[in-house]
């Protein structure tokens, strides 16, 4: 996000680059998404790289629009994490206190003592000390509010699969949103206009007059764009980067165990490279543009947007970003990190990183690294519980999934009897205990990704020098990070780097946590519109469980085949031995 204030109350509108990071298969231990989550996930953290380092803050903060990149979770199973965002943001925004259904329907929205600081240790005295505190809502829980201060959304770019590319074509699948907003058309003629000589770039051939569920005229791939769409009811709109035309490549693998990066099936980091280049360019351009205050130039946008962004090569050698000759080998890092090893030491390092961050969040705890990605890489994003991405609360000593406590004590005293629960807890937030706060453990690939965003967005100035780090303490003194509501913190490359990013709860909007108990605890809300089916696992011993024989290929079944007839052949010479033998006994 390039809006570096987050306490700006004249928010700008925000330009969204987005992607899944997850991915799944009919075995869920085995989901590689080589293609389908980590291709998106590698170019849009390369697009973010390209910006960070060719743009100062200064520059960004010029510009009328903002940057935001959203990396989602859980998006294959009903749009999860997009949707939870973008109706925390505008749809129709989220109110402490509230149920979810938006304040029109909230008798306790804006709650103001259910917002309190993330962490409750000397939080006064930080103030006091002009110190920047944090703040988090108890019910429903949210960890961090600073999402409420980003402006609206104008429009989004989603990327999707461009890691498998035939004849070295994208394509752009728009979706026109409703007949007054031109962002959909805009965005699609940005990316349009970035084709160059290695790759072509053209509109899709799809029927764009179709109708689709999401009531905007236009056929669309599954991407974090459909939730926009849906949401606003077609008021905002946006387009997608893909790497297939009206019909997924024959060799998608789409959402399939076999969706891997091998030598039979091998992945072009080329294009990845290319498209991280297009969706920086795109970004930008659309970001520049302001129709209006004089800058409705399309042209003059896309001018500006090449001078700025150079061309990103995963290969040093062609590499031309000229500020980071190193693009290359994080490139190629993050790609083998990526595809074929997600416990490499470039995720760790990072998620390191963002681990010590979390635990100055969480007042001090630490909760570890997150739930690792695997090796090979598993995208599957298992289920919703404090080891596995919960946000949840300390309250004296006690870990809630969400928290009243003293206030419902003091909500049911016109209860009847009948209808008072003598088990709620009955201490207050910060009061008790100086060691109440949120606390949160991500997976280790949504720690990484955390940092990387820190590290590639939050250099502050290209023209300035860097200051090494070990440990957060090291930064204290930076003077790049000194915008209002900035923190320098300790990034992932041991390099004080300003915190540019932010975690955002991605639970099914028709169930939250229940207040007043355990975390893994859940239910129903009023706010399902019945998009998703609202998946949910039993909780299993690790001993029970079966093991599934996945080798599919023509040599498994003439394997198959040969040992099954050699064991038919062993038990029929068997029984014609025993045969002979009793014959020969004259008892047969």
């Amino acid at each position: 996000n390039n809006n570096n204030n987050m306490n700006d109350s004249q928010s700008k509108d925000m330009i969204l680059l987005a992607t899944n990071i997850d991915s799944t298969s009919l075995f869920h231990d085995l989901s590689p998404g080589a293609n389908t989550a980590a291709a998106n996930i590698l170019a849009l953290l390369m697009a973010a790289k390209l910006i960070g380092d060719n743009l100062d803050d200064a520059t960004l903060d010029s510009l009328p629009k903002s940057i935001l990149f959203a990396f989602f979770q859980n998006e294959n199973y009903g749009y999860v994490g997009s949707r939870r965002l973008l109706k925390d943001l505008s749809y129709p925004g989220f109110q402490c206190g509230g149920d979810g259904d938006g304040a029109e329907n909230n008798n306790n929205a804006n709650d103001q003592t259910l917002i309190v600081p993330s962490v409750a240790k000397d939080a006064q005295k930080r103030l006091d000390d002009g110190e920047r505190v944090s703040h988090g809502c108890l019910y429903p829980l949210r960890p961090n509010l600073d999402f409420m201060s980003l402006g609206e959304i104008e429009g989004m770019i989603a990327v999707d699969q461009i890691g498998l590319l035939t004849n070295n074509a994208f394509y752009v699948h728009s979706a026109q949103g409703n007949d007054d907003n031109d962002i959909s058309q805009l965005l699609t003629q940005f990316l349009l206009g970035l084709s160059d000589d290695n790759y072509s770039i053209s509109e899709s051939s799809a029927d764009q007059n179709d109708d689709n569920n999401n009531n905007n005229g236009s056929p669309l791939p599954p991407t974090p764009l459909s939730s926009l769409l849906n949401l606003s009811n077609g008021d905002k709109g946006g387009a997608i980067l893909a790497g297939y035309d009206a019909s997924y490549q024959e060799n998608s693998a789409y959402l399939s165990h076999l969706d891997v990066d091998s030598d039979s099936r091998s992945l072009d980091l080329n294009a990845i490279a290319s498209a991280a280049t297009i969706l920086a360019r795109a970004a930008l351009a659309t970001a520049y543009y302001d129709n209006d205050n004089g800058n409705g130039d399309m042209d003059e946008a896309l001018e500006y947007a090449l001078s700025m962004i150079p061309t990103l090569s995963f290969d040093n050698d062609n590499d031309e970003t000229g500020n980071n000759a190193d693009n290359g080998t994080i490139f190629q890092s993050l790609a083998h990190c990526l595809l074929h090893d997600g416990n490499c030491d470039t995720l760790i390092s990072h998620a390191n990183a963002a681990r010590y961050q979390l635990q100055k969040s969480n007042g001090g705890t630490d909760l570890g690294l997150g739930t690792s990605l695997g090796n090979p890489p598993n995208y599957y994003p298992s289920i919703f519980d404090k080891n596995n991405g919960q946000p949840f609360v300390q309250v004296n000593g006690r870990w809630y999934g969400a928290y009243l406590g003293a206030g419902k004590q003091q909500d049911q005293e016109n209860n009847s009897e009948d209808d008072k629960d003598d088990d709620a807890p009955k201490d207050t937030y910060g009061e008790e205990s100086s060691d109440d706060t949120f606390l949160h453990r991500p997976s280790l690939l949504e720690m990484a990704i955390s940092s990387l965003l820190d590290d590639f967005l939050g250099r502050g100035s290209i023209d300035q020098p860097h200051q090494s780090c070990k440990k957060p303490n090291d930064c204290k003194d930076v003077t790049y990070c000194a915008s209002p509501g900035d923190e320098a913190i300790c990034g992932g490359s041991n390099v004080c780097v300003c915190s540019r990013s932010r975690f955002h709860l991605a639970l099914d909007e028709a169930l939250e946590a229940i207040p007043d108990k355990a975390t893994g605890m859940f239910q129903y809300t009023n706010d399902d519109e019945g998009i998703s089916a609202v998946y949910t696992e039993p909780y299993w011993s690790a001993s029970i469980g079966v093991s599934v024989y996945r080798m599919a290929s023509s040599a498994t079944g003439y394997w198959t085949l040969l040992a099954a007839s050699c064991v038919a052949s062993f038990w029929i010479f068997l029984a014609l031995t025993i045969r002979r033998k009793l014959v020969k006994e004259k008892l047969y």
